[in-house]
């Protein structure tokens, strides 16, 4: 019988027992693979390599800069090469600097960066080669490439004053949010009016807000000053979270005269604007710490939760022995916790190291790196080694510091300059200058090497059901998972073969149907507590079919797999493998259940909770606003018969940060897609992309008879986007709006090639965010239903999330959760968005599940091709050809007056208008 390897739950004397595993890493198991030559004449140059950078898009394409002295004369200049498949081979190195072969200048500490739409940007520091009136200037230099470039812009002066001031500008540090804001820190010293060794230093901060095509004039960050006595700023590193705050921490340097017991502080300036002001410096270095006064070399780190880091050097003198140090803030830097110790044996002074560099994935795995002496396993105190420590928990603890080298034994030479990056998605890149030789394979003078790992990040079990013992409640209250008939008779339920089983008879007719279900009971919810307004749930469910007879794909009943806060809201993944048409069924197999007990078909269901209060006011263990599951059979034809099986259901949590709009894939333009107001029509005035129906005779097990003659609901189109409205609507019969939009604001029978290229396709590995916003200017409380959808492969694979009515049930907890959560007057949705006057609502999230999945496909071998050779054969993301939409990915909007059971349900008229809606795609959060 198959079984999850992460099983998490256990059930003792009919208690259930829920253990919450953090989002860790066990960084222990993670090794670097050996480290190879980056720049491409490692074996054969003379001159020294030095200093990299690395930066990526995120989407396998990666950048390396140094800086190189040619040999010739002790001038460097910069170099680069380019990766696009994450780092396996790189590209002949090359000159960045278009002016190498003329200028007589000095360049040095460059940095790259990806601006997140379509160049690399390189920041660097030049120096002059021959002396002002007054002594040798330093300006800082940008040059910019495309991603698929052959080469780079001429190299200019960033600062718009610098042709005509002598400053100083060295150690550049440079920090973008993806959203055109750049923020740019260096060390910046003003010599017009005297030499450049006595003249005062201070940190500057040069500002973009066009991507980097024009900058500020420096603004000069606050000199810090002990009493009368001021320090001067060097070494400032920079990072932001994206969301509008940045960090920037320097080491602050005595100047003249200063008493014995002022020294070195290291402080951090915090900016909400985007960089154009900046509050009063804090200091992260204590007095306590000032009997080991130096504190240098900062860097800093951010995550999209507004949490920075820095890690630095602390020495107790210029000839002693160094330590490496950390301090937090979760606040955007505006609090700071107390420094501590990172690096093995701290406090001992005895050992060398320096210079750190900090990173982070943004999914809570935070890397320092820096070189040491020290003699870790394999180390020797004559020889320098990149040493490497990993968190998993924001620094609360760190693994033992350790090289990265796994043939540190054999090193014979020194290694010191570090960078560290990764893509987002698990890949990282460590980069840094070294005279070994690395056995032979390249020269003995100083050479960029590179090497890569892999941190996985997952979501985190909280729950893991196994169905093994005392699983099968005997009334609703009880522990484990409860069988409803949803008022349909004639399906069987138990637990079989460690399994849940719902049997399905066939019937007579199409007008009947069976939607019956397990559901979790209140012992078995995920509590509130642990999702909150900062984490996004999703079920693994293992399922598998058996018994058909015929013993055809087409006789298996269709399932729904379901998260819900009570009978209020509902996240559904629908599978409708089973069409009762012959080449839909031929495709439909391909997403049908498994028929193998030891291979069951794997479905996830992603689930945003709308945190309005009443979850938040019952979030404890056994609450109501609490997750349920439930696994549904869905069956409306005939010949749907047989048994189908919950082998196993998992529960997990995720931060949302992860599917945050900063976190989304940007790279190519179907990765999106807006619609607006205006895009929201019926452009081919078709019945089938917009109904309106009325339906009598519903009953449970009875499909009722459809009508499209009045009385009907209404569906109308404004400026402000579609209304769908059941205002006046007979409560005797069951009103349906259907709104199905096309992808392209145009009739489909104008598309062009890049009509279709333009639009969002399910890919394998990857799962979409769909935001709606939805307003009305009805009293929530007497809202009926309404469905946000997304679907593909046509109508066999479809998401929703399915919200309301009012009155669901009687039950005072559905009733508050969805009067809470439907638009109109009372909505207590705290994502309301940019509202139209007079209405109210906000924004609801849907997570979409790409059907290309092997999982799915359990029972078969090989690749997607092999699994689903149908589906994966159809046109993928940018294809051109016209007429095909099998893997689009399409929404729709639905009211429905009223399914709801309450006895005030006939007091519901829905009226609801959809102004936006936002498809962004993300790579498969891995569990």
């Amino acid at each position: 019988m198959f079984r999850n390897p992460c099983n998490m739950i256990k059930y003792v004397s009919g208690i259930i027992t829920i253990l919450v595993a953090l989002n860790s890493v066990t960084f222990s198991a993670i090794t670097w693979a050996p480290p190879k030559p980056l720049n491409s004449n490692a074996t054969s140059d003379s001159g020294s390599d030095s200093a990299p950078s690395l930066a990526t898009d995120g989407n396998g394409n990666w950048l390396a800069v140094w800086s190189k002295e040619p040999g010739v004369v002790s001038l460097a200049n910069l170099w680069y090469a380019k990766s696009s498949d994450n780092g396996k081979t790189w590209s002949t190195a090359g000159a960045l600097n278009t002016d190498a072969a003329v200028t007589l200048g000095v360049d040095v500490s460059p940095v790259a960066t990806w601006d997140g739409v379509g160049k690399w940007i390189v920041v660097w520091a030049r120096g002059s080669a021959s002396p002002s009136p007054i002594g040798y200037q330093w300006d800082l230099m940008i040059a910019k490439m495309d991603l698929n470039g052959v080469g780079w812009t001429a190299p200019q002066i960033l600062n718009p004053n610098g042709t005509t001031l002598y400053t100083m500008e060295d150690g550049p540090s440079v920090a973008t949010d993806g959203k055109g804001n750049w923020v740019v820190a260096s060390q910046w010293g003003d010599i017009n009016s005297g030499n450049l060794l006595t003249s005062p230093e201070y940190i500057a901060v040069f500002r973009s807000t066009n991507n980097g095509d024009t900058w500020t004039s420096p603004i000069l960050l606050s000199n810090y000053r002990l009493g009368i006595y001021s320090l001067v700023g060097t070494n400032p590193d920079v990072a932001t979270d994206r969301n509008g705050n940045w960090v920037i921490s320097g080491q602050l340097n005595p100047e003249g005269n200063v008493p014995i017991g002022h020294y070195q502080r290291l402080l951090a300036w915090h900016s909400i604007d985007n960089g154009a002001t900046w509050a009063d410096p804090v200091n992260i270095s204590p007095d306590a710490l000032q009997a080991a006064p130096y504190h240098q070399y900062p860097s800093v780190a951010a995550d999209p939760n507004g949490r920075f880091m820095i890690t630095w050097t602390h020495s107790i003198s210029v000839s002693g022995g160094d330590d490496i140090l950390f301090a937090t803030s979760p606040d955007g830097g505006i609090s700071w916790s107390s420094p501590a110790p990172l690096s093995a044996n701290p406090n001992l002074f005895t050992k060398q190291r320096g210079i750190s560099k900090l990173q982070t994935d943004n999914h809570n795995n935070w890397v320092a790196m820096w070189y040491s002496n020290e003699v870790a396993p394999g180390g020797n105190p004559n020889r320098l080694d990149i040493i490497g420590a990993y968190s998993s928990d924001f620094g609360t603890t760190w693994t033992a510091p350790l090289p990265i080298d796994p043939n540190v034994a054999s090193r014979t030479g020194s290694s010191v300059r570090i960078w560290t990056q990764t893509d987002g998605k698990g890949l990282w890149l460590a980069s840094y200058d070294t005279n070994d030789s690395l056995g032979g394979t390249k020269g003995t003078d100083n050479d960029i090497v590179y090497t890569t790992t892999t941190i996985a990040y997952k979501a985190a079990i909280a729950q893991d059901d196994n169905f093994t013992t005392n699983i099968q409640a005997g009334t609703a209250a009880g522990p484990g998972w409860y069988y409803s008939e949803n008022f349909t008779v004639g399906t069987t339920a138990d637990i079989t073969s460690e399994s849940l089983r719902i049997g399905v008879p066939t019937r007579p007719d199409t007008s009947t149907y069976h939607a019956t279900a397990w559901l979790s009971t209140l012992s078995e919810w995920l509590p509130y507590a642990m999702i909150g307004p900062n984490n996004i749930v999703r079920s693994k469910n293992y399922v598998y079919a058996a018994d058909q007879s015929p013993s055809t794909i087409n006789c298996i009943p269709n399932i729904r797999l379901k998260l819900q806060n009570g009978s209020a809201v509902a996240s559904t993944l629908e599978v409708l493998a089973t069409s009762n048409d012959g080449g839909e069924d031929t495709r439909g197999a391909e997403l049908a259940p498994s028929r193998e007990a030891t291979s069951p078909s794997l479905y996830r269901v992603d689930y945003d909770p709308v945190d309005v209060p009443y979850l938040a006011s019952n979030a404890a263990p056994g609450g109501f606003g609490g997750v349920m599951r439930a696994f549904e059979n869905y069956s409306f034809y005939p010949q749907m018969n047989g048994n189908i099986f919950l082998a196993e259901s998992t529960i997990l949590t995720y931060p949302a940060i992860w599917l945050s709009d900063a976190n989304a894939l940007t790279s190519e333009p179907f990765r999106s897609k807006n619609y607006g107001p205006t895009d929201l029509q019926n452009f081919n005035e078709s019945d089938t992309d917009f109904k309106t129906l009325r339906i009598t005779g519903l009953a449970p097990g009875i499909i009722g008879t459809t009508f499209t003659t009045p009385p009907l609901p209404s569906i109308t189109t404004d400026t402000l986007g579609v209304t769908a409205s059941s205002i006046g609507f007979p409560s005797d019969s069951l009103a349906v709006c259907e709104l199905n939009f096309l992808p392209v604001s145009k009739p489909s029978v104008d598309w062009t090639g890049s009509d279709y290229a333009s639009v969002p396709r399910v890919e394998e590995n990857y799962q979409y965010k769909i935001r709606f916003h939805v307003v009305s200017s009805q009293q929530s409380n007497l809202q009926s239903q309404m469905r946000l959808r997304a679907r593909t492969n046509r109508f066999l694979w479809g998401q929703k999330l399915e919200v309301g009515g009012a009155y669901p049930t009687n039950n005072p907890v559905n009733l508050a959760i969805a009067q809470q959560t439907l638009p109109g007057i009372g909505c207590l949705n705290p994502d309301t968005g940019t509202l139209p006057m007079g209405t109210a609502g906000g924004w609801y999230t849907l997570i979409l599940h790409s059907p290309l999945s092997k999982a799915i496909r359990a029972d078969t071998a090989g690749t997607i091709s092999a699994r689903m050779p149908i589906l994966s054969a159809e046109p993928g993301p940018g294809d051109t050809m016209i007429g095909n939409t099998r893997r689009m990915i399409l929404v729709g909007f639905d009211l429905i007056d009223t399914l709801s059971q309450g006895t005030n349900s006939v007091l519901e008229e829905g009226s609801f208008t959809l102004d936006a809606i936002e498809v962004k795609t993300y790579p498969l959060v891995l569990d």
